[in-house]
Order: C-alpha cells, then structure tokens, then sequence
C-alpha cells in the first residue's frame, strides 16, 4: 500500500451528492489536500494505491460493494479498517441519524458521528481533533 496520502495529508471525501461537496467547499476551507470519490467504487479504486491521512464518508452511496445503496457507506468504512489500514480516521458525514446506523459505523471504527445538515463549525473541530491526535501519536 503506498503511503503517499499520509505523507502528502490527503483527505479524502466519499460523496455523491455535488451540491453538498460545492456547499461544503463555500462554506469551509480544507486544512489538507483534498481527493474526491462519488461511490464506493471509485473510494475504492483510490484506496488501492493510496493511503489518506483522514476520509470524511457519507454512509449513503450508490452501491458496488455492498446489496443496497443504504449499506455502502459501512462496506466502505469496513473495506477502509480492514484493508487499507485501522489507524486511517473516518468521520462520518451523512443524512443517516439512526442509532443503529451510527452503532454499526462506531462499531467499524468510525471516529465521528456527524449529520447533515453539516454544522460547519462541528466539521472543523472534528477534523482538528483528529489532525491533532494523528500529529501527537506519531511524535
């Protein structure tokens, strides 16, 4: 697996909806270097050669990997903890607010919960909290 995306601090963002992606790119300014996939398939085809430093994933995709669009976004988050590395953090983005959902994504090593509509400022102090633990784990 290439290392490339820690080193260069790549986030990559697993989202189909290009209104939310335009909206988010307006409303918030990327601390990292950012990569873009719009299914699961193309997710996954970039995480064959690359490892980021942090994914923001929206739970609901069009399908590839998993029997519905609604199950996506955990294969995904599943596919990200088992094969490309445990250590890349995931913050859920998604219009998915069932506890259900948000223990499953927990339970596959989600590092945040967060719902749209996206709280900006929400968006921010997680993705810090997360490029903060990441700096002082590997110091």
């Amino acid at each position: 697996m290439n290392s490339a995306g820690i080193e260069n601090g790549e986030l990559l963002i697993v989202e189909d909806d290009r209104d939310f992606i335009e909206d988010l790119f307006t409303m918030w300014s990327s601390p990292l270097p950012v990569a873009r996939a719009s299914s699961g398939e193309e997710a996954v085809e970039y995480l064959r050669t690359n490892v980021p430093a942090l994914v923001l994933l929206d739970l609901n995709l069009p399908h590839c990997l998993a029997r519905d669009d609604a199950d996506e976004g955990l294969e995904i988050l599943s596919y990200i903890k088992n094969q490309v590395g445990s250590d890349v953090p995931v913050i859920v983005v998604t219009r998915e607010s069932s506890q259900e959902m948000r223990s499953a994504a927990a339970s596959l090593g989600a590092r945040d919960f967060l719902p749209k509509p996206l709280d900006v400022s929400g968006l921010e102090n997680a993705v810090w909290s997360v490029l903060r633990e990441r700096r002082d784990s590997s110091s």
